[in-house]
Parts: structure tokens; C-alpha cells; sequence
């Protein structure tokens, strides 16, 4: 048995070796994934992300239960169950790992200064796009005045943590349209001295050279995102743009060609359903010619709420590994879905109140860009009003019936104070898990090819 992934220090740190218990039965850990790679058996553990490479004889005992003496007789066995891949057959996993996510929590916390380190800015709701799938539809379109982006400096400099870099994360609505509120907080910030850097959550059609020049030198942008769902017709009908081009599709390419040529890093996020996905390959294709710097670019697959949260969504998801595995083909990369080197402790920034907070156009703060999802916890003017609703999400919940046994738990966390979680994920959530392991297990094997080659 050979170990191929040492894991996350500090989560074998606070779980430990493991003592075989002399009068119990053993069985695989539910957070266990096993996989067959170029023909070898591996095991994955997805709470401490050790990996070994294993006999065929283990990869075919997945359901077999082992005694202790089996295992105190077997040297694999015996560091299998030590190293928590073998646990007691009674063990409930999912309240233990409800335990070392939390105990994890506060480790990672320790001595970490107070004060946030991530901002995301609302400078307008409104936007020129009519999305059909925008969770926004419906909500009044709202921009914010002087009176409140002079209060929103005043908030974010004096709740910064001290002595650590910042990034600002402009979002909408459509952000551009509020490029003069964009200036007048970042032009504070550098005047305070406050080191920051900037991302931006985009459709791309309002970009111009001199707006990304901008970008770089006054906005200390270092990263897009830019949203494609699929080719000319259906991007352009799901868009629904209310200023005219002639195609909006080839319009925000030729925009993309500017971010990618200015050296700025770009992800390119594909919203997916199953009216979409057959044009996503041709998409890609096209994108080609206006990408100079393909190792900047990310193309990210995301199903839809509505696909993720239905049964015949599955299917989608098979269609998007497919994809996924075409893109692995080209230049381009793909965002990895699992955490394959530590576990993940906050599913998104919802659950990280004390190091992240969103600022709406009026000056409400959430826990959460997706506004409408959440209750405001306070304002700009007032500070936190709601500490009930930050300790509510800074708690570790309890894992929901459906949740438990799955491998994939500690890759999402049981989260049900979100309006858009996901019923069906099982599926979606294991196959991503296997499909990045792939994917870093060939990474390793041609690493390790090359450092042969090199010593011949």
C-alpha cells in the first residue's frame, strides 16, 4: 500500500491516530471514495484528503466487515483503520464530523487579527441584461447615492482587518453601471493606504480598453468573471439585452479578447440547463480565436439552481463531465469543485461572517450577494444589528437525513438557511470529487514520469 496524498495537516492534526478497539466490528468510512485510476485502486478520505493506492483485493472489499483481529493481523489494515478509512460499524460520522468541523473552525481562527477581509460591493442592482434565470428578477432596481458610498467607506475602513491585504468584489445588478461609485471607494481606499485588490463579477458588454486600463491601474483589478450560456441564438435570447448590438454573443467576445490581452485573469462561467448544453462545445470553440492567454482563462460549468435541486437533472450532469473532459483537451482550464488538500470549512461566504460581508446599493449588509436570500444583518450606518443572525451561521448545523452516509459531506456541509439548496447532489457531488481526483492523480503520475525522464 502506497500513500499518495498526505492530506490536511491540521485535520490530522485534531483527529489523530485511531485506536483499534478490541471488541469491534470495522467498516469503510462513509467519507471514503474508492476509485480506479489507469487501472490501479485508490482510496480517497474526504475528511482528512489522505490518499492511498491499494491491493485489488481491498478495492473489492467494500462490503466487508472487519473484525479488529482481522485487522491487527493485516499491516494495510491496521493503518487503514488507524487513519480513520476503517471505523467502527456504529460510528455515527456524520455528528462526528459535525465535531471536528468545528473544533477545525477554531484552530484555523486562532490568532487570526478581527476585522474583514473580503468586501462585496453592490454599487446597483440595475443592469442592461434581462436574464430569464437572474435570481434578481423582480427586485426594485436600486443604485447607491454619494450619501451612501461616502457612509460605505467609512464602514469598510473602519472594520478592515489591519495589516492584511483586502479584495473587493464588485457585483450587481451589473457593477459597470455604477463605475462612478467604483471610483470614488477605490480611490479612498488607496488614500487611506489600504493595500486591496479587485475582482468583478461582469456580463462584459460595457467593457472598453480605457475601462480596462482603469481596471488594472485605478481599480487594482486582478480578475473577471464573465457569464456565456452558449452560442450566438441562445446566448442572445437568454440575455435579452436592452441596448442594441448588432450580436451581443460576438460584442462581449470581442470584449473578452480585451481583459485576455491586458494579462487580466478571466473566468468564464456557462450557466447550464438542458436547453443549453448541446451548444456549450461550439461555444468553446469559438472563444478560441479571442483567448491569447489560455492558461489565464477558466471555464467554469455551473447547472442552474433549478437543474441541481431536480431529479432529471442528473442528466445534465453527466452531459457536463463530458464537457468538462473536452476542455481538459484545449488550452483552457477547468475550475476544480472539490477540495482535495484541506478540508473546507465555510460552504460559501454566507457561512464566513467574520471575515467577509456584503454592502448593498443602500447601504444594508448581508452575509451574501444573493440578496434575497437572506436577511440584512445591519447597515453602514448602524453597523451589525442582527448578532443573532451571524452566530446562527457561524454554528455548525446538523446534518439534514438526507445528507448522512454521504461521502461528499464535507465537501458542502449541510446548509439550510440558503433558499437554493441543492436535493439532488449525490450524484453531482461524488462524480466531481471523482472527477478532480482523476485529474490530480494523472497530474502526479506525469510529474513523477518527468522527474524520471530527467534523471536518465
Amino acid at each position: 500500500m502506497k500513500q499518495i496524498m498526505n492530506g490536511d495537516p491540521h485535520a490530522i492534526a485534531v483527529i489523530g491516530k485511531k485506536k483499534i478497539q478490541g471488541d469491534a466490528t470495522y467498516r469503510w468510512s462513509d467519507f471514503v471514495l474508492p476509485l480506479m485510476h489507469r487501472g490501479e485502486p485508490y482510496v480517497f478520505h474526504n475528511l482528512t484528503k489522505r490518499c492511498y493506492q491499494v491491493s485489488p483485493s481491498l478495492a473489492t472489499a467494500r462490503e466487508t466487515v472487519f473484525t479488529s483481529a482481522n485487522i491487527l493481523r493485516d499491516s494495510d489494515l491496521t493503518l487503514l483503520a488507524e487513519d480513520g478509512f476503517l471505523v467502527p460499524a456504529d460510528k455515527d460520522e456524520a455528528a462526528y464530523y459535525e465535531g471536528i468541523l468545528q473544533v477545525l473552525r477554531m484552530v484555523r481562527e486562532k490568532g487570526k487579527k478581527k476585522g474583514y477581509r473580503s468586501f462585496v460591493l453592490l454599487p446597483t442592482t440595475a443592469c442592461n441584461a434581462r436574464c430569464v434565470y437572474c435570481f434578481e428578477q423582480g427586485m426594485k432596481y436600486v443604485t447607491m447615492t454619494d450619501e451612501v458610498a461616502e457612509q460605505t467607506i467609512r464602514f469598510m475602513l473602519d472594520h478592515v482587518c489591519p495589516g492584511e491585504k483586502v479584495t473587493l468584489s464588485w457585483f450587481g445588478g451589473e457593477p459597470l453601471i455604477g463605475e462612478k461609485t467604483i471610483d470614488r471607494i477605490t480611490d479612498a481606499m488607496t488614500a487611506a493606504g489600504i493595500d486591496f485588490k479587485s475582482k468583478i463579477v461582469t456580463n462584459g458588454s460595457l467593457i472598453t480598453e480605457a475601462l480596462v486600463e482603469k481596471m488594472k491601474k485605478r481599480w487594482h483589478v486582478y480578475a473577471l468573471q464573465i457569464t456565456l450560456d452558449g452560442v450566438e441564438e441562445e446566448y442572445n435570447s437568454r440575455k435579452n439585452y436592452v441596448f442594441p448590438y448588432d450580436s451581443a454573443y460576438w460584442h462581449v467576445l470581442s470584449r473578452i479578447k480585451m481583459i485576455v490581452d491586458s494579462g487580466l485573469y478571466l473566468c468564464i462561467r456557462v450557466n447550464i440547463d438542458e436547453k443549453n448544453i448541446g451548444g456549450v462545445k461550439q461555444m468553446i470553440d469559438d472563444l478560441r480565436p479571442f483567448i491569447k492567454y489560455p492558461e489565464n482563462t477558466t471555464i467554469d460549468l455551473v447547472p442552474l439552481f433549478e437543474v441541481q435541486g431536480r431529479e432529471s437533472g442528473i442528466a445534465v450532469w453527466k452531459e457536463l463531465f463530458e464537457l468538462m473532459t473536452y476542455i481538459d483537451s484545449t488550452e483552457f482550464c477547468t475550475t476544480p469543485h472539490s477540495q482535495l488538500k484541506r478540508v473546507k470549512l465555510r460552504h460559501c461566504m454566507a457561512e464566513n461572517l467574520t471575515r467577509s460581508i456584503a454592502i448593498a446599493p443602500d447601504g444594508k449588509l448581508y452575509n451574501c450577494e444573493n440578496l434575497d436570500s437572506f436577511e440584512s444583518i445591519g447597515t453602514v450606518f448602524d453597523g451589525i444589528t442582527r448578532p443573532d443572525l451571524v452566530r446562527a451561521f457561524s454554528t455548525v448545523e446538523k446534518t439534514a437525513e438526507k445528507c448522512r452516509g454521504c461521502v461528499s459531506l464535507p465537501e458542502c456541509t449541510t446548509f439550510t438557511k440558503c433558499k437554493n439548496p441543492s436535493t439532488h447532489c449525490k450524484f453531482a457531488k461524488r462524480e466531481y470529487l471523482a472527477y478532480d481526483l482523476h485529474r490530480q492523480l494523472d497530474k502526479k503520475a506525469n510529474a513523477a514520469s518527468e522527474e524520471m525522464a530527467a534523471d536518465c
